[in-house]
């Protein structure tokens, strides 16, 4: 018996290793990424404004960390797994940042090995991370649907627009009546994450002076190309955080709509910005984890 409650700490502290070893290994490959992306800026001018404009983008985008993290959560919860919402949002952000570790699927390991050494179900552990990955998808074509007048120039861009809108606004509803609320809580959270972060694209786009034409409906179609593009990077094996694949989208869906130099900036920018945020993130819940804190709800 004594050697059994011997090994149970010691295993513990191994699964905590782990996932504090994707965290490093993440924020080393986003150094690498950075130097990357870095070196491509410096081709484009970048101006007093869009360093403003780069350092509100990027708190913003710890924010939406949060977000990320508070919809795992709830997702853990509709499984009967409770935790805070601080220790959710810690353990999110201290693996979230493995995603950049070639591979695509370290920030998932590092989840489940932090949870499952604090005593959490890892069954419920490894279900919520299939069905984040379903949920961010279905919440991802959706709010991609944006972007099929840009297919298809001659569809009714403003009819499609509230068409989507509806199904948009009432999707957390509708999960709620078939699924309960917290996976509503979840779409609704994961549909503010994919938003926000089209918003950041457009922001940047805004920033370096771009006209958009075609009033809200224009704007939708510019974020769902994002959005469609950051799902496809996603999903694509082998590409770390879509590095490439998203960028390859968007220039594709987008060579039409703006200038070209804009564009690059926007693509170039928008990365740095995304792996900045999620550097922060990991370097604030890494703060949050070296804390006491109670990890049961």
């Amino acid at each position: 018996m004594a050697d059994g409650q011997s090994r149970a700490p010691r295993w513990k502290r191994y699964a905590h290793a782990v996932g504090g070893l994707f965290a490093v290994g993440g924020l080393v490959f986003v150094v690498v990424q950075l130097r990357r992306y870095g070196a491509s800026l410096d081709a484009v001018s970048v101006r007093g404004a869009d360093w403003l404009a780069f350092g509100c983008l990027i708190l913003a985008g710890v924010g939406m960390n949060a977000c990320l993290a508070l919809a795992w959560r709830a997702v853990l919860s509709a499984e009967g797994t409770y935790v805070t919402r601080r220790w959710a949002v810690a353990t999110y952000a201290t693996t979230h940042v493995a995603r950049y570790i070639p591979g695509n699927i370290f920030h998932y390991a590092g989840r489940q090995a932090v949870g499952m050494a604090v005593g959490l179900s890892g069954r419920s552990l490894a279900k919520a991370s299939l069905l984040e990955l379903v949920m961010v998808g279905a919440c991802g074509v959706l709010l991609g649907l944006y972007a099929t007048p840009l297919l298809l120039p001659a569809l009714a861009v403003p009819a499609w627009f509230l068409a989507v809108s509806c199904i948009v606004v009432l999707a957390p509803w509708l999960v709620r009546r078939v699924a309960g609320p917290a996976y509503a809580r979840a779409t609704a959270l994961y549909l503010a994450y994919l938003m926000a972060s089209a918003a950041t694209f457009i922001t940047v786009v805004c920033v370096r002076g771009a006209i958009m034409p075609g009033g809200a409906a224009g704007f939708a179609a510019v974020a769902g190309a994002y959005v469609a593009a950051w799902l496809i990077g996603m999903v694509t094996p082998g590409a770390p955080a879509g590095l490439g694949v998203r960028e390859a989208v968007v220039l594709y869906f987008l060579r039409t709509s703006m200038d070209a130099s804009t564009l690059l900036f926007a693509v170039l920018a928008t990365r740095i910005i995304a792996v900045c945020a999620d550097a922060l993130a990991c370097l604030v819940g890494l703060a949050l984890r070296g804390r006491r804190q109670e990890t049961m709800a």
